[in-house]
């Protein structure tokens, strides 16, 4: 069953996931906070910032049903509106600046900003 193994997305943790207690705030494990850990539907479930280029800061309040809301930069890096230049883009993302090659994804297209939100042109 995809999720049980640990490696597979899911929507819940897996039958084999640790049992928890959901009155368990969010936390921070590891020598360098680098992986985000929740109670869900009584199962635990983790989360690798360090996987997503991010740290684990559970100092803003993060719900247990979104755990990835404590793999963030804080303070943020950026809080600017998304840019395009030529065929890349620049967004600002969980307090972390990000940027994306539109061709380098396979669009032939270059990139928009419509209010303030930046896409990928086909």
């Amino acid at each position: 069953m995809p999720g049980d193994a640990g490696n597979d997305p899911a929507c819940t943790p897996g039958a084999k996931a640790p049992a928890c207690d959901a009155d368990t705030a969010p936390a921070c494990l590891g020598n360098t906070a680098s992986t985000a850990v929740a109670c869900v539907g009584g199962r635990e479930i983790r989360v690798n910032c360090a996987a997503l280029d991010l740290g684990c800061d559970v100092s803003a309040i993060v719900g247990a049903y979104d755990v990835t809301a404590a793999c963030a930069v804080r303070p943020a890096t950026c809080t600017s509106d998304d840019t395009c230049e030529g065929t890349t883009i620049t967004s600002c993302g969980r307090g972390a600046s990000y940027s994306v090659d539109c061709r380098s994804a396979g669009l032939k297209g270059g990139c928009k900003v419509t209010a303030g939100k930046a896409a990928c042109v086909p």
